[in-house]
């Protein structure tokens, strides 16, 4: 069985040292507005549609605004 590569693996050590919290990806701006894509996603397996077919109506009950959420 081969040996770990002990330089890499000290390479992935510092780099998890940097993400404490696990997260990985940039915080989203909160001036744009996030899509409830769980929502998204069952109405359209519901409506045998794929969200391309969505209506902006119908697409607009998704859009999650930061106001909406109290923030």
């Amino acid at each position: 069985m081969p040996k770990p590569d002990e330089e890499l693996i000290r390479k992935m050590e510092r780099l998890e040292k940097g993400f404490p919290d696990g997260v990985y990806v940039k915080p989203s701006d909160e001036e744009i507005p996030r899509i409830n894509m769980r929502a998204l996603s069952r109405y359209c397996a519901e409506k045998g549609l794929r969200p391309i077919e969505l209506s902006d109506e119908e697409r607009e009950q998704f859009i999650i605004y930061e106001e909406d959420e109290g923030r």
